[in-house]
């Protein structure tokens, strides 16, 4: 029969198995930012394919790149199975078939914005005047085509409204500068914008070298005529002019969809250049392509900055379409774009209550500076760092310097790898921890009952009755212990931190808000000493000069790792191991 001690010590041990977990996870972040290898390699992903297409230990990957990020050649590749677009147990076949069905979606959905242009055109279309009557008519046509507007059905009207957004955010977008920024760190592009054959990641496509240069522009009216052809003849017709005989080379992947207002609005852009003409081309295709596919959250203002990095690497649109679409969804950042903005709110929130329980001093500061809603992070938090970490910093100074900027070039994809390298490990790990401790718990219950069968077998009828009488009466103070220290919990607990928990507990699971925090740490220097009101905190976070990614990384992950264990230590006794100790 086990002793009531070793009862006792194997069920403490279950509680200290969590801290245990915490300390080593933090000594790993601590060893990380003392030692930073290199990235994980294109060598190295070659080598964990298997002959079928299967990867090989994926788990032991995805730590790598959680630890040291992804050499850039291979993020084409390897960012569809960190997003889990594709399965890293699926071989070259499979996700084969599965790219054919991505294409498959992403072409209805592209005719579906088709099919609405074309009603919104119909319903604009004014009617023949009369010879008679025609200046009286001409003079209603306004009102009329506004009636004929208000018709129309609610999902056409949104995609209208989300259509004209979308051509207006990408007409802003500098493709040239980011494409410039890759080609002098890497001599081109095309190690971006294509992938190999053997990863199965991305299927194989033309280089975007070889789409560089377009040819013969295609008019409004080539363009309207094309729109009620269907879409095979208007994609042959841009892959024709637009690729310049290159659309053997493309395949089938590209479905090009170009609106007749985008064509008007690109035509009139004389600033852009024909491959920057062609990137915005892809972006409104698949920006108004996600409209379509989540129309409850449509289209917001920055949701083309969280696209750009997959235009840029990657030239198979559906591929890049369902990159963007997991990115919003499993990523969960569908939540920034709420039309009540609450997901975003709750953000700035858990930021502010993790900055007033890590770094008090500062906190204070920027209560007194009326910043302390944190709405200096609004933008940091919405399109995960793309603007304040800019992929366009590079130097023209000393070799030293350029491999600095080197980094600020490239930063905003590494850190993203980071996050969804991290956030996959988290889930590893809890799912680890979850089977462990019912594991455990399995075995305490076996125990216990081996425990309780022999007292019972030797005890006499009055002791036995003694006996569960005391174990009864110490469940009875047990549960009322337990429920009074919750309750005092609840009231001892500042209010911060009861919203925390009651709002936040994801977001404090997942490292980018702890990141966000390590970032504004990093300025307190500057907002202690420098920053006089709001205003002046909110333009030092919004012309962010230099940041350390990986400094931050390692103070956010110090950050999340200390809460954890706060966490822990907060935590009242676990029931079982109370009861163990009344009843012995």
């Amino acid at each position: 029969m086990p002793s009531k001690a070793h009862n006792q010590q194997y069920l403490l041990g279950l509680g200290a198995a969590g801290a245990v977990a915490v300390i080593a996870a933090s000594a790993l972040a601590v060893a990380v930012s003392r030692r930073r290898r290199q990235p994980y390699s294109k060598l190295e992903w070659e080598g964990a394919l298997e002959e079928i297409g299967e990867i090989r230990d994926f788990d032991g990957i995805v730590d790598r790149i959680a630890d040291e990020g992804l050499e850039p050649s291979i993020r084409p590749d390897v960012w569809p199975f960190l997003l889990e677009v594709f399965d890293p147990a699926s071989h070259y076949q499979q996700r084969q078939a599965q790219h054919q069905l991505m294409l498959r979606q992403y072409q209805q959905l592209l005719l579906q914005c088709q099919a609405y242009e074309a009603a919104l055109k119909e319903s604009l279309r004014p009617s023949s005047p009369s010879a008679a009557g025609g200046g009286a008519q001409q003079q209603q046509q306004p009102q009329q085509q506004q009636q004929v507007q208000c018709q129309l059905p609610e999902q056409v009207r949104q995609f209208a409204e989300a259509h004209r957004l979308i051509v207006i955010d990408a007409v802003r977008t500098d493709f040239q500068k980011h494409t410039a920024c890759l080609a002098s760190l890497y001599g081109d592009t095309s190690g971006f914008c294509s992938s190999s054959s053997s990863s199965g990641g991305s299927i194989s496509v033309a280089a975007a070298a070889a789409a560089s240069s377009l040819a013969a522009r295609p008019s409004v009216a080539a363009v309207a005529s094309l729109l009620s052809q269907g879409l095979s003849s208007l994609q042959q017709y841009w892959l024709g002019s637009l690729l310049g005989g290159q659309a053997a080379a493309w395949g089938h992947s590209q479905a090009l969809w170009v609106s007749e207002a985008a064509q008007r609005v690109l035509e009139s852009c004389g600033h852009m250049g024909e491959d920057s003409k062609r990137q915005a081309c892809r972006m409104i295709a698949m920006l108004s392509a996600y409209a379509l596919h989540d129309p409850d959250t449509g289209y917001c203002q920055g949701m083309s900055d969280l696209l750009l990095p997959f235009v840029l690497l990657m030239e198979d649109d559906a591929l890049a379409f369902w990159c963007f679409v997991s990115l919003m969804q499993r990523q969960n950042l569908r939540r920034n774009f709420a039309a009540d903005e609450s997901g975003i709110f709750a953000q700035l929130r858990c930021l502010g209550q993790v900055l007033e329980v890590h770094d008090k001093p500062l906190m204070f500061r920027l209560h007194q500076l009326g910043a302390s809603e944190c709405h200096f992070a609004y933008r940091m938090l919405v399109v995960l760092m793309r603007r304040d970490l800019s992929m366009a910093q590079v130097s023209n100074g000393s070799s030293s310097s350029r491999r600095r900027d080197s980094c600020a070039v490239l930063v905003v994809m590494q850190l993203w790898e980071v996050l969804w390298a991290d956030a996959w490990r988290q889930r590893r790990l809890a799912q680890e921890s979850a089977a462990a401790a019912a594991a455990a718990a399995a075995a305490t219950t076996a125990a216990e009952l081996d425990s309780v069968g022999s007292v019972a077998s030797t005890a006499s009828m009055s002791d036995k009755d003694s006996l569960e009488q005391q174990a009864a009466d110490a469940g009875v103070q047990l549960i009322t212990a337990h429920s009074r220290g919750q309750q005092a919990k609840g009231e001892a607990q500042h209010p911060h931190q009861q919203q925390l928990s009651q709002e936040g507990s994801t977001m404090r699971s997942g490292l980018f808000v702890w990141f966000v925090a390590a970032v504004v740490i990093s300025q307190r220097r500057t907002v202690l000493g420098h920053c006089c009101d709001a205003d002046d905190v909110l333009r030092l976070f919004h012309g962010l000069k230099r940041v350390d990614v990986w400094q931050c990384l390692a103070k956010a992950r110090e950050l999340q790792d200390a809460d954890a264990m706060q966490q822990q230590q907060q935590q009242p006794q676990q029931p079982e191991q109370r009861l163990a100790a009344a009843v012995g």
